[in-house]
């Protein structure tokens, strides 16, 4: 489990520098394609499941019981919720839950990710969308170097929404991603 846990936290710091790299030359174009959205957000779901239980965390999945589409960048759509799960794993103890939930009101989707971890002080809730900004206070600094929410607010708002952060010390966090579906 702890060999798994590594190699998809190797991975994902790769994948995040190159997406970086990418970003900041401004060569981060958007392939748009119609998707539905609860499957494929479930396989993503259903890829970290193994991970989650092989390390003691509960994970849940809830969407709506009707198909709905979008239309998404699924290559940066899967970056942006792989780094919402990462922070959530990293941050939530053996024993404890953690819920992505999709919610579908007929405007904008909402993808939320929630756990109950440690949660972020609240002295460092104005940078934690900084690049780069990383602190030794959240956890083991191999595995982060600060780029994880500012990928998933560029990535929000690449598809015409926005990222809001809930949390509390001790209490948990909660990611929501506001989209745009563009139907």
């Amino acid at each position: 489990a702890i060999l798994n846990k590594n190699l998809y936290q190797l991975l994902r710091l790769a994948g995040n520098l190159t997406d970086m790299s990418r970003l900041i030359a401004g060569e981060m174009p958007m392939y748009d394609e119609k998707t539905e959205l609860r499957e494929f957000f479930g396989a993503i779901y259903d890829r970290v499941k193994p991970l989650c239980q092989a390390v003691g965390i509960e994970i849940k999945y809830a969407c709506p019981t009707s198909k709905f589409y979008g239309v998404i960048d699924r290559q940066k759509m899967e970056r942006a919720l792989l780094n919402l799960l990462n922070n959530a794993i990293r941050f939530t103890p053996q024993g404890g839950k953690i819920i992505v939930r999709l919610e579908n009101q007929g405007g904008p989707f909402h993808l939320r990710v929630s756990d109950n971890g440690e949660g972020i002080p609240a002295e460092m809730m104005s940078s934690i969308f900084d690049r780069y900004e990383h602190r030794d206070q959240l956890g083991d600094p191999r595995w982060g170097v600060g780029l994880g929410l500012p990928l998933v607010r560029h990535i929000a708002n690449l598809h015409g929404g926005t990222v809001i952060v809930n949390s509390a010390p001790g209490a948990g966090t909660a990611v929501t991603m506001s989209i745009s579906r563009n139907l």
